[in-house]
């Protein structure tokens, strides 16, 4: 047997060992604990995720520098990993830029390994790392490592701020092709959308010339209200500032004669929800039109592999019912009748191009995923016949699937 053969070995034991420790401590149950073991056992933890994190920064690195992801067909290491975890390519995408980040400061990443630092810790310095400030920062991190043991965690983010202002007095260059500037977009649990943004100064102050312009007619039209009314509401300041920029985004959105391309919002909501929405809403009678129904507003179940469960937005994301009654009240219903297999019955086979409902119809059936699995923003999905068209496939949807437009295009020239 190789040196690496016994060392493959050696790494695959102590990871073994290290899942059976982790059980074993979660089975013992750590309600029993003095208070005092159980303070040590939170640290502890702690330690130990920072040091997983610095652990798979280093095999992170190894495995881009063994181009590990080529060998098992994949381009990109972040493909790879997403497609074996099941984690999200942008979380990955992060771990596996820290990694590179870290190749540089050798000191820092064995501090994260060791548990001295947490992963906030080195994502803190690695945002004061530029071109100016690297050399000063790779002499001075031993140091800056050192403090992070003796300061609380805002005590250290001064500190860094001091030493950058010392390291860069000049303070950072504007450069509109910085990867930090631009838009994220997450889209949680429950269906919220979480939107950050980051614009270099020329188009900040474009954005906020824009902005404040419709701040202002939303706050001079809540004055005019007020003096009509002085109990009229009151909206906060963040919410003031979201509706003026989703103002400013429909009126983009609208075309010239006052119609939109499409529905801003589309929810997919099965019959059975949609009554017991309406049901509970109102307050309608039981079945037997003798009591109101005995029932919780809202409390409506929700099933995603249920098709009669089903209420989510066209792009898949689950939402709950009490969010769509709006629309469900004064909204546009269109009718689509599902197979026990949840596929969308046909709806006709006389045409070339796959139809708006018929896109939509397949996006529902879909949940707003690529048909051949890959990760694919919900924007570059394309209708696709499964048998082309010119080999005698039907426009139906038995026939079609919502597919990357690159895939699609790439099918088109095969």
């Amino acid at each position: 047997m190789s040196i690496s053969d016994h060392q493959a070995d050696y790494v695959n034991n102590v990871l073994a060992h290290l899942d059976t420790a982790i059980a074993d401590v979660a089975n013992l149950g750590l309600s029993s604990l003095p208070i005092d073991e159980l303070n040590r056992v939170v640290l502890r933890t702690c330690e130990l995720v920072s040091q997983a994190h610095g652990l798979q920064a280093a095999a992170i690195e190894e495995a881009e520098s063994a181009a590990m992801s080529v060998h098992y067909g994949n381009r990109i290491l972040t493909t790879h990993l997403a497609k074996e975890t099941g984690q999200p390519t942008q979380r990955l995408g992060a771990a596996r830029s820290l990694a590179m980040w870290l190749r540089d400061f050798p000191e820092v990443g064995a501090a994260l390994t060791a548990g001295t630092l947490s992963r906030a810790h080195v994502e803190a310095l690695r945002d004061v790392d530029n071109a100016r400030t690297n050399h000063f920062l790779i002499r001075d991190q031993q140091m800056l490592i050192d403090a992070a043991a003796e300061f609380v965690w805002t005590d250290w983010v001064n500190l860094i701020t001091y030493w950058l202002n010392a390291a860069d007095p000049d303070g950072e260059l504007t450069d509109p092709t910085n990867p930090g500037y631009g838009m994220r977009v997450h889209t949680k649990a429950n269906g919220d959308v979480h939107v950050t943004m980051r614009m270099d100064p020329i188009t900040g102050e474009a954005f906020l010339t824009m902005h404040d312009a419709e701040l202002k007619k939303l706050e001079t039209n809540e004055r005019s209200a007020l003096k009509n009314d002085p109990h009229a509401p009151v909206t906060s300041a963040p919410t003031k500032n979201l509706d003026a920029l989703l103002r400013l985004m429909a009126r983009g959105w609208r075309r010239n004669d006052g119609s939109y391309p499409d529905f801003l919002v589309n929810i997919v909501m099965s019959e059975r929800v949609a009554e017991d929405l309406l049901a509970r809403a109102f307050g309608h009678l039981d079945p037997d039109g003798a009591n109101p129904l005995d029932i919780d507003p809202f409390e409506v179940p929700i099933a995603w592999d249920d098709i009669d469960g089903r209420c989510e937005t066209i792009r898949g994301t689950p939402i709950h019912p009490k969010h769509a009654l709006g629309i469900v009240l004064a909204g546009k219903l269109r009718r689509m009748i599902l197979d026990a297999d949840d596929a969308v019955l046909n709806q006709g086979q006389d045409i070339r191009l796959f139809t708006k409902e018929q896109r939509n119809a397949l996006l529902v059936q879909q949940r707003g995923q690529c048909n051949l699995g890959t990760q694919t923003p919900f924007r570059w999905l394309e209708a696709d016949h499964i048998k082309p068209s010119s080999k005698g496939g039907p426009t139906d949807l038995k026939n079609g699937q919502m597919i990357n437009g690159a895939e699609n295009k790439a099918k088109r020239d095969q």
